[in-house]
């Protein structure tokens, strides 16, 4: 049992500790963490424009898949029609040919061989509408396929802005702010005075030494590329870069290499899957970096050959990375 006088002691402390809590939180006593660190006005402005660029990119890209999504809805549809006028095209026989049986008026018991050769093509018109009903979702099997790929991607996307959006509604209102603040702001003239003023003597100004010009850094472009590096005493290829453009979703990184042994030349293959890291975006290309090591035991490698395979279902390895690396 707790004591009456303890009782009544911790209530009143729980009391005013509540009171004085939210009397602070009203005025704003209380210290609320920093979400982001201090940065300088400089950073800030760069972060913000960062920023703003990869959203730009991002955003333009984001539409490109969204008219994408539409055309092949429009696909779908004009198949659908196609289809459902096809279907509509032999009813409308199988209904004429049925007519022209009913025309006939045989009586039961008696053979007609134009109702036989009617009925004949009736049940032609009917086994070619049972064979074409199933045949639109063959059709609507590759753009199913295709909307599924760039679904995907506008996935990516949206993911990527989510993380931006955010950062962007923190970084540039800050910018602006430091911005207004390091405006140079008029200085007052200084009042006239009878003083002379010095005679400036001449003197040889030097000229000035030329700037090289710094090389723009160039964008990335669509498609796939790679540099990869070699170790010798590997024997292995580390530090390969892929950069690969949205329609790419994944590449496959095969490599053959040339191992002399004894003077016996054996041929070593292998290939290895790289998926991109949505973390690492950047002018909306995924960079993915992967480390090779190659199973040999001993010889000597002679040369590695390194290929960067776009996935295309269905087709052959499209390579636009073949590099022969010498040791």
């Amino acid at each position: 049992m707790i004591p009456r006088a303890n009782f009544f002691l911790s209530l009143t402390i729980l009391i005013v500790g509540s009171t004085w809590i939210s009397s602070a939180l009203a005025q704003g006593d209380l210290p609320t963490p920093n979400p982001t660190p201090e940065l300088s006005c400089s950073q800030l402005e760069y972060q913000c424009e960062n920023i703003q660029k990869k959203i730009a990119n991002l955003e333009r890209s984001k539409g490109t898949l969204q008219r994408g999504l539409e055309k092949i809805e429009g696909l779908k549809q004009q198949i659908r029609a196609r289809h459902e006028a096809a279907l509509a095209k032999i009813d409308a026989k199988i209904a004429e040919l049925q007519a022209a049986l009913a025309a006939l008026n045989v009586e039961p018991g008696t053979v007609s061989v134009a109702a036989q050769r009617i009925q004949k093509k009736i049940d032609r018109k009917v086994r070619a509408r049972e064979k074409l009903v199933p045949k639109l979702e063959r059709l609507l099997l590759s753009p199913e396929r295709r909307r599924q790929r760039l679904l995907k991607s506008l996935g990516l996307v949206d993911a990527q802005l989510a993380l931006l959006y955010p950062k962007r509604d923190d970084y540039c209102p800050r910018a602006e702010v430091c911005a207004q603040q390091v405006t140079p702001t008029a200085t007052p003239s200084p009042i006239a005075t009878n003083t002379p003023t010095p005679i400036p003597t001449a003197t040889a100004t030097p000229l000035p030494t030329p700037v090289p010009a710094t090389p723009t850094a160039t964008p990335t472009p669509a498609g796939i590329r790679c540099n990869p590096t070699v170790d010798p005493a590997g024997p292995s290829v580390s530090g390969l870069t892929v950069v690969v453009s949205p329609t790419h979703m994944e590449a496959t990184v095969s490599w053959s290499t040339n191992v002399a042994a004894d003077g016996i030349v054996n041929y070593v293959t292998g290939s290895v899957p790289i998926y991109p890291d949505p973390n690492h975006i950047s002018d909306f290309s995924f960079k993915l970096s992967h480390s090779i090591t190659f199973p040999v035991t001993h010889g000597q490698v002679n040369w590695w050959m390194i290929r960067v395979c776009s996935p295309n279902p269905g087709s052959r390895c499209n390579s636009v990375c073949d590099q022969q690396l010498v040791p």
